[in-house]
C-alpha cells in the first residue's frame, strides 16, 4: 500500500525541535555549577550557519534561569553600526534587577553610563590635539565601570552573559569583551566570582578580527570552547520522528544526512522542499521518496533550501522581502510601509503568506526573517545597481521619518544605508549624515567603521564643492588617523599626504604640522629603531621661525617622540627641551608636561637614569599645572622604572604606590600595567618568586585589556627569568612564547624584543638539563652582534649575550662587552629591568673572560656588598658562584680555598631560594674545588666536610710524603 506523506504541522513550525545535544547539555550544566559555585567560565560556542547555535544558547538559557542566574543576553547584528550595541542592549534589560548598582556610582560616572546606556555618543572636537588621549581615557573609563557594574550584579545573583552571533560585533564591542574576560580571569585568581560568558560564533578565517581575538582569549585559562556540529545519525532520527516520520526509508535516511550533514535547518528545509513537491509517500510502513535518490535534484545549501520557498510565493509578497531584506534581519512595519508604498491590507496579506511559507516570524509590529541565511539570499536577489538605488531610497525615507536633525541612532542608520547606495546616495546626504557616523565612530575607537565613512565622503565629494577647502584637509588628516588605528599604514599614510597637501594650499602651517607629524610618528613606531625621514618637518620647522613659537614647541615636541622612536636619543633630548623652553616662555603647561615626558624617554633610552628621573618629577609638576590628572598618570611608571635600574628599591615602592593612586583617580590602567611590570621584577630582584608570578599575570592582564605592548612584554620576560631560576623550564619557555607569538603582547612581534626573547630562550637551555629541546633558535647568541654603545633597549641583550659567552667558554668578545658596559657602572646603573641581571656581576664575568683577573674580582665584590645591601639574594648567590668559578679559574695562592667559600655561601642562598639549578651548579664547584685541594678526599655534596680540618691536614700531610704531625 502506498499513500503520500502528509505533514499538516511542517508549514507551522517555524524552527525545526530541539532534538539531541545531550553530550552539550551536560557539559554545559557541569559549567554552570562551577559558575555558580564561583568558578567563572567563558565558553565560546563555534558552529556553520544553521547548526543550531542558536537553538542551544536558547536551552542554555532556560537551564541558567531554572539554576537560579540573572540573565544578561544580546545579539550581534550585521546591520547595527552603534558601537557596543550587544553589551548596551543587554545591561539595559539587565539592570531594572538591581537599579542601585548604579544609582550608587559617583554622580560623574552615573551620567556616563546613563549616556552610554541611552545609546548617546559625546564627540569631541576631533581637530584638538588632545582628542585621541580624551577618546582613549573614554574608552578606558567605559571598559572599566562597565566592569564593575557586572561584577557587582554577579556578587548580588549569579550572572550569565549570553551572546548570540558574535561574527557581527564590531571592534569595539569585541575590544570590551576581552576586556571583560580578561578582567575575570584576573578576578578569578584571586577570589570566586559566580559569572560567566557563553558566545556563539560561526568559524572565521584568520584575517578577522574576530580569529584574533578568539585567539587572545583561547590563552586564558577561564576561556573554553565548543564545536557545534551536525546532528548523527540517531538525533536525525530523532528530529525525523518530531516531524511524524517514525520509520524513514535507508535510502532517505542517508540521503538527508549527506545532502545536509545534520544540519537542523538544512534537515527542515529539505523535508519542506520533498513535502511540497510531493516526493514523500509512505509504502509499507517506511517513508521514502517517489523518485529514485540518484534522480532528486535536490538544494545542494541551506541557502537554496530556503530560497525555494520563494517559488511559491506571490510577486508582490516576494518584492516586498525583498525590500525588507535591506532593512536588517529585524524591521518594523512602519517603515516597511513608507518603503513600500502599499496599503496596509496589502502588506499585512503579503506579510502573512511570507509567514506561512516559514519565512518570516512575528512578534507584534515587529518581523524576523526565520534566519540571517535567508535575509542575504534576498538581498542579493536585485542587481547591484538595484540594491544602490534602494539603499538611497531607504535613506531618504529614514530621513522623512526622523526629520532633518536625527539623533545619534538615527544618523548611524541613515549613514548606513548612504554607505551601501554607493554612487546613487545623495552626495549631501552622505557629507551631513556619513560624516557625521564616522565621527562618532572615531570617538568609539571604531577605526575601521571611521575610516570606511571618512573615505565613502572623500570619494562622493571630490571635485565638489560641499565641503570647504579646510573641511576637505581635516577629513582627510581623520581617515588618516582612523587608518592607522586600523592598521592600514598605506591608506593612512596616503590621507595624510593629501591633508597636508591641502593645508599647504591653504597656507595651514599649523595643519600641516599636525598631518606631517602623524604620518611621520606612526612610520617610525612601525619601523621602530630605524631612522625615518624627518626632513618634511625640520624644514617646517625652520619655516615658522618666530612667526608661531607655540606651533614650533609642539612641532619640536612631536619631532622629540619621533627621534626617540628612531632610537636618536640625542637629538630627541635636544627637540624636547627646546619643546620646554618654548612651552615655559609662553605658559603652556601641557607642552611642557609632554616635552619633559619625551625628554625623561630621550634621557632614559640613553641610559641618563637620574636626569629621567628628574625629567619625569618635572613632567608630572606641569601636568599638574595644568590641571590634567590623566598626563600626570604617564610618568610615575617610567619613574619607577629608571629608579629601579638604579637600585633605588625603596623609592620605587614610593613611586608605584603613587602611581596606583594615581592610576584609580585617573583610570588609567593603561599606563600603570607598566607600574605592575615593574613591580614584578622588582620581586624577581629580591627573590620573591611567587609575588614575582603574580605580579607578572596582573601586569600581563592590564596589558592584555588595555593594549600597552611594553607592560606585557617586561611581565612576561620576568616571569620567564622566575622559572627559569628555579628550574622550570617548559613554564620559562612559554612564557618567552607570549613576547614571541603575534598577537599575544605585540600584533606584530617587535623585533628589539624578538631578539632578547630569543637570547634568554638559549639562556635558559644553557641552564636547563641536556634533555630540553635542542632545536636551533635564530638568531644564534654567536650571531647578534654587540653595539658599540649600550642604550636601554641594547643593556640587557649585552648582559644576555656575556653570561651565554662565560657559558660557553668563548671569551672572543669580551674586549667590547667591557667597553660597552663598564662605562654605564659610574652612571650608578645596577640592575635590567626585566631579567635577573645585576650589572657588576655581568661586569665582572666579562673582565674574567678577558682574564682580567683584578677588575673581575674588584666588580664581583662590589656586587656582592650592592646585592647584600638591597636585598638582591638571587643575584647575590650567583655572584658568589661566578666569582669561585673565576677564582678556581685563575688558581693563585688561595684561590681555591676561597673559591670554596664562596661557592658553599651561593648554594646555601640557592637552596634557601629554590634555585635549583644554581644548587646543582654549586654542587659541581664544590666537588671540583675539595677534589683540588684534598685528591684523596672522597668528594661530597653536603655541606659539611666528612672529615675534620685536623684529619685532612693529616691525610695531605701523608699524600706529601711528611710524617711530622704523626710525630
Amino acid at each position: 500500500m502506498t499513500d503520500t506523506w502528509d505533514a499538516q504541522f511542517l508549514p507551522g513550525w517555524q524552527q525545526p525541535p530541539f532534538i539531541g545535544r545531550q553530550a552539550h547539555l551536560d557539559r554545559v550544566q557541569h559549567i554552570l555549577y562551577e559558575m555558580r559555585d564561583g568558578y567563572p567560565v567563558v565558553l565560546f560556542l563555534q558552529g556553520e550557519a544553521g547548526v543550531g547555535k542558536t537553538r542551544l544558547l536558547s536551552e542554555i538559557q532556560g537551564i541558567a534561569s531554572h539554576n537560579g542566574f540573572a540573565l544578561y543576553t544580546a545579539q550581534s547584528r550585521e546591520e547595527v553600526m552603534f558601537p557596543y550595541a550587544p553589551f548596551v542592549a543587554a545591561l539595559r534589560a539587565l539592570e531594572p534587577l538591581s537599579p542601585d548598582i548604579v544609582t550608587d556610582m559617583p554622580d560623574s560616572d552615573r551620567q556616563f553610563m546613563n549616556q552610554w546606556l541611552q545609546g548617546h555618543v559625546i564627540v569631541p572636537d576631533l581637530g584638538e590635539p588632545s582628542a585621541s588621549a580624551q577618546i582613549e581615557h573614554q574608552r578606558i573609563r567605559l571598559f572599566l565601570r562597565l566592569s564593575q557594574v557586572i561584577m557587582a550584579y554577579a556578587q548580588q545573583q549569579p550572572t550569565l552573559l549570553l551572546i548570540d552571533d558574535l561574527h557581527w560585533a564590531d571592534s569595539p564591542s569585541l575590544d570590551l569583551f576581552m576586556y571583560l574576560v580578561s578582567t575575570l580571569a584576573e578576578y578569578s585568581r584571586q577570589s570566586r566570582i559566580p559569572l560567566g560568558m557563553i558566545a556563539t560564533h560561526r568559524p572565521v578565517p584568520s584575517s578577522e578580527n574576530l580569529w584574533r581575538f578568539l585567539l587572545r582569549c583561547q590563552r586564558e585559562p577561564i576561556c573554553q570552547s565548543l564545536d557545534v556540529r551536525g546532528l548523527d545519525e540517531v538525533e536525525l532520527t530523532g528530529l525525523l520522528e518530531a516531524f511524524g516520520i517514525e520509520q524513514p526509508s535507508p535510502s532517505l535516511h542517508h540521503t538527508l544526512m549527506e545532502t545536509t550533514a545534520g544540519s537542523p535547518l538544512f534537515i527542515v528545509e529539505m523535508l519542506h522542499y520533498l513535502q511540497k513537491r510531493q516526493l514523500l509517500q509512505s509504502e509499507q510502513g517506511e517513508t521514502v521518496t517517489t523518485v529514485e535518490a540518484a534522480d532528486l535534484r535536490l538544494p545542494t545549501t541551506v541557502t537554496d533550501a530556503l530560497m525555494s520557498h520563494i517559488v511559491d510565493l506571490s510577486p508582490g509578497s516576494r518584492e516586498l522581502l525583498t525590500e525588507a531584506a535591506l532593512l536588517g534581519e529585524t524591521f518594523d512595519v512602519p517603515l516597511l510601509r513608507a518603503l513600500s508604498g502599499l496599503s496596509d491590507d496589502e502588506m499585512y496579506m503579503y506579510l502573512d503568506e511570507a509567514v506561512q511559507q516559514h519565512l518570516l516570524m512575528s512578534e507584534g509590529q515587529t518581523f524576523q526573517f526565520v534566519h540571517a541565511l535567508l535575509r542575504h539570499a534576498l538581498m542579493h536577489l536585485p542587481s547591484v545597481p538595484q540594491r544602490q538605488r534602494r539603499h538611497g531610497h531607504i535613506a531618504q525615507i529614514l530621513l522623512d521619518l526622523h526629520g532633518p536633525e536625527p539623533n545619534t541612532q538615527h544618523c548611524l542608520e541613515v549613514a548606513r544605508h548612504l554607505l551601501d547606495a554607493g554612487p546613487m546616495a545623495q552626495a549631501e546626504a552622505v557629507v551631513q549624515y556619513v560624516r557625521r557616523a564616522g565621527d562618532a565612530a572615531f570617538s568609539q575607537c571604531d577605526w575601521a567603521y571611521a575610516a570606511q565613512a571618512y573615505a565613502t565622503v572623500l570619494a562622493g565629494v571630490e571635485g565638489g564643492d560641499l565641503l570647504t577647502a579646510e573641511e576637505h584637509a581635516e577629513l582627510c588628516y581623520l581617515a588618516g588617523v582612523a587608518c592607522a588605528r586600523d592598521g592600514d599604514g598605506l591608506r593612512s599614510d596616503a590621507y595624510h599626504d593629501q591633508a597636508i597637501a591641502a593645508y599647504r594650499r591653504l597656507e595651514n602651517p599649523r595643519g600641516v604640522a599636525r598631518s606631517l607629524a602623524t604620518k611621520t610618528l606612526r612610520l617610525a613606531n612601525a619601523n621602530f629603531g630605524t631612522p625615518v625621514d624627518t626632513e618634511p618637518l625640520t624644514e617646517l620647522l625652520e619655516e615658522i621661525q618666530d612667526h608661531d613659537p607655540g606651533l614650533r614647541g609642539h612641532i619640536a615636541t612631536a619631532l622629540s617622540e619621533i627621534y626617540w622612536a628612531s632610537r636618536q636619543p640625542l637629538q630627541a633630548e635636544a627637540m624636547a627641551q627646546y619643546g620646554i623652553d618654548v612651552g615655559q616662555e609662553l605658559g603652556d603647561w601641557p607642552l611642557c608636561a609632554r616635552a619633559s615626558f619625551n625628554l625623561s624617554l630621550a634621557h632614559s633610552q640613553r641610559l641618563q637614569l637620574s636626569a629621567s628621573v628628574i625629567d619625569c618629577a618635572q613632567s608630572r609638576q606641569y601636568a599638574q599645572q595644568a590641571g590634567d590628572t590623566y598626563f600626570e598618570s604617564w610618568p610615575l611608571p617610567r619613574m619607577a622604572g629608571c629608579l629601579l635600574m638604579l637600585g633605588r628599591f625603596e623609592d620605587v615602592q614610593t613611586v608605584a604606590a603613587e602611581a596606583h593612586e594615581l592610576a584609580v583617580k585617573a583610570t588609567n590602567w593603561r599606563d600603570h600595567s607598566l607600574t605592575v611590570s615593574i613591580l614584578s621584577t622588582l620581586m624577581l630582584h629580591t627573590g620573591v618568586f611567587d609575588t614575582t608570578e603574580r605580579y607578572a599575570q596582573e601586569a600581563m592582564g592590564l596589558a592584555s585589556r588595555y593594549r600597552l605592548p611594553f607592560g606585557g612584554a617586561f611581565a612576561a620576560l620576568s616571569l620567564a627569568c622566575a622559572h627559569a631560576l628555579r628550574g622550570a623550564w617548559s613554564a620559562a619557555e612559554t612564557a618567552l612564547d607570549i613576547v614571541l607569538e603575534p598577537g599575544r603582547v605585540f600584533d606584530q612581534p617587535n623585533p628589539v624584543y624578538t631578539t632578547l626573547a630569543q637570547l634568554y630562550r638559549q639562556l635558559i637551555r644553557t641552564y636547563a638539563p641536556a634533555e630540553m629541546s635542542t632545536a636551533a633558535v635564530t638568531p644564534s647568541w654567536q650571531e647578534v652582534s654587540v653595539p658599540t654603545a649600550c642604550d636601554i633597549h641594547s643593556l640587557s641583550l649585552c648582559c644576555a649575550l656575556v653570561e651565554l659567552s662565560a657559558a660557553h667558554g668563548d671569551a672572543t668578545r669580551a674586549e667590547q662587552f667591557l667597553e660597552v658596559l663598564t662605562p654605564l657602572l659610574d652612571e650608578g646603573i645596577l640592575f635590567t629591568r626585566e631579567w635577573s641581571f645585576l650589572l657588576p656581576r655581568i661586569v665582572g664575568l666579562a673582565a674574567s673572560l678577558n682574564r682580567q683577573w683584578t677588575p673581575a674580582e674588584r666588580h664581583f665584590q662590589t656586587a656582592i656588598t650592592k646585592a647584600n645591601e638591597l636585598g638582591a639574594r638571587p643575584e647575590c648567590a650567583r655572584t658568589y658562584l661566578d666569582y669561585a668559578q673565576m677564582l678556581m679559574t685563575r688558581g693563585e695562592g688561595t684561590d681555591d680555598t676561597y673559591a670554596l667559600e664562596l661557592a658553599n655561601k651561593g648554594k646555601l642562598l640557592c637552596q634557601e631560594l629554590g634555585m635549583t639549578p644554581f644548587v646543582q651548579r654549586s654542587n659541581q664547584l664544590i666537588e671540583t674545588l675539595q677534589t683540588r685541594l684534598h685528591p684523596l678526599v672522597p668528594p661530597s655534596s653536603s655541606n659539611q666536610l666528612p672529615y675534620s680540618q685536623y684529619e685532612l691536614d693529616i691525610l695531605t700531610s701523608i699524600t706529601q710524603n711528611d710524617t711530622r704531625l704523626l710525630q
